[in-house]
């Protein structure tokens, strides 16, 4: 018998709602009807970016020399006098790494570091060890106090109660420079940079790339704009008598050269590489500055001084070494600067610091372990 048409408008409801329901089954994905919705898993390579080189695991040692020579006096073995040492670890764990090229922190203004940091004298003190051959009894804050003119040790911190005693957690940024506007924020400025080069934030790594990245920002030219401001002239930086700078950008590959010469001669590093106690030929990247610079405080260093200061960085952005010299200024006043960090030896009034790497936590058995976490 035939179906009236008052009935056609309900099959064809539930005919209608049996495809539809047909097409949602397939559409989830699975063979396997009924099982919950699966989405697909994002690829982060792909949809942000390349990830950052800095990983955690990443687990650093650093050794920091400070001294302020006040003469040239020296004892009948060859010794210096009347000088003033620095001395002490930073170790750095890195636990996480907030990489903007991830689903997680993409969006937020740079990628930031999550790690931890203990500072300690030369056998493991809680404080570094200070020496004031002028006054045994020295405290550490006394002897900071003639050391405060150095960059270095400004961004490291006090030699005592500095907040390191036991591994600290703290944070780094990857896109501010080690230079003195940026002093407040401390460690969290200085072993690390964003190498990657970023178009989503105008970012082109380590220097000027032009094309795309013309007018970015970078880390050799956050460095250079402090030299822009007060209380510099804006002519400052073109005055070869006043100030000079050296950048150096490696090569590719440096490995095909194999002794101290035929490396340095194609802008390569003869250093350590990171895990390893035998030098070879590798990339480094490399600012070096020298400018004429006065000096108003503590008054028995007051006068006008050639400062210079070099940092150098493995290309995943991390420090490799960092060098700082402060001399008397005995040059004529239309003399040229030179850029490389300088070879005659200063005899008095002199202030220096270096922070090299030492390798991972464990790297020289020999040695009390001051990274021990």
């Amino acid at each position: 018998m035939k179906k009236s048409i008052s009935s056609l408008p309900s099959l064809l409801t539930r005919l209608l709602l049996g495809s539809l329901l047909t097409a949602i089954t397939v559409s989830c994905g699975d063979d396997n009807l009924g099982q919950a919705f699966q989405p697909k898993e994002r690829n982060d390579l792909v949809d942000y970016g390349p990830p950052s080189p800095l990983v955690p695991g990443m687990k650093q040692w650093y050794h920091l020399i400070t001294a302020y020579k006040r003469t040239a006096a020296s004892n009948e073995q060859g010794l210096t006098q009347h000088e003033v040492q620095g001395s002490g670890h930073l170790c750095i764990a890195i636990d996480k790494v907030n990489d903007i090229h991830t689903e997680s922190f993409n969006g937020q203004p740079e990628t930031i570091l999550e790690g931890r940091v203990k500072i300690s004298g030369q056998s493991g003190d809680t404080q570094m060890f200070v020496s004031d051959q002028d006054d045994p009894n020295a405290s550490p804050a006394a002897v900071d106090s003639l050391l405060g003119n150095l960059w270095l040790k400004r961004l490291i911190g006090p030699s005592a109660n500095h907040g390191y005693e036991t591994p600290k957690k703290s944070i780094f940024k990857t896109q501010a420079a080690p230079i003195p506007n940026n002093f407040e924020q401390g460690l969290s400025i200085l072993p690390f940079f964003e190498i990657r080069k970023l178009p989503e934030q105008n970012w082109s790594g380590w220097t000027s790339v032009g094309g795309e990245f013309e007018g970015a920002s970078n880390l050799t030219n956050n460095i250079l704009r402090y030299f822009q401001d007060a209380p510099f002239f804006p002519e400052f930086m073109a005055d070869s008598s006043r100030f000079r700078t050296k950048i150096t950008t490696p090569p590719t590959s440096c490995t095909d050269h194999t002794d101290p010469s035929s490396c340095a001669m194609k802008d390569c590093t003869w250093a350590t590489p990171l895990n390893s106690q035998i030098n070879s030929c590798m990339r480094l990247l490399r600012i070096g500055f020298a400018w004429r610079d006065t000096i108003r405080a503590p008054e028995v260093q007051a006068g006008n001084v050639l400062h210079f200061i070099e940092f150098m960085y493995y290309d995943n952005g991390m420090l490799y070494k960092a060098t700082e010299d402060i001399r008397p200024d005995n040059l004529n006043n239309s003399e040229r600067l030179s850029a490389n960090f300088p070879e005659a030896t200063c005899n008095m009034n002199c202030q220096s610091a270096d922070l090299s790497i030492k390798g991972g936590f464990a790297d020289d058995p020999a040695y009390p372990a001051p990274c021990s976490f």
